[in-house]
């Protein structure tokens, strides 16, 4: 993990660069896993990925700390952050509804929806609209 975070802030400092030399932002959007917010819909498929990486559930925390790390990373650059973790675990306890697709883990169209609305609040903060 180490080796793939030492790589992931290389290409945010060249995005960053890039960004800048075209007079515009980069944002970061952390895009949570079902397993972050949905964990109980799948639990086959969960213990399956765990048997195939030999890892145990516990150490599926994992992408929590990466979103941290990320998050570290991101704002010592001076790149903003949307971690969609606790807009999403909100929208699950609310609604009920899942987020992602039993088929493949993509986010479904409420996810979108949530992207698409916190998104919109973050340009709006960013451009004082």
């Amino acid at each position: 993990m180490d080796t793939s975070i030492d790589i992931l802030h290389e290409i945010l400092a060249r995005l960053k660069r890039d960004v800048q030399d075209l007079s515009a932002e980069l944002v970061l959007l952390l895009i949570p896993t079902p397993s972050q917010i949905e964990p109980e819909l799948d639990r086959v498929r969960i213990q399956r990925v765990c048997q195939i990486l030999n890892l145990g559930a516990e150490e599926l925390k994992l992408e929590d700390e990466l979103c941290q790390r990320l998050t570290r990373i991101a704002i010592n650059m001076g790149v903003a952050v949307v971690d969609l973790r606790s807009e999403f675990s909100e929208i699950r306890e609310k609604t009920g509804q899942p987020l992602y697709y039993r088929t493949d883990w993509h986010c479904n169209t409420t996810a979108h929806e949530a992207i698409a609305t916190r998104l919109l609040r973050q340009l709006e903060e960013m451009t004082g609209s």
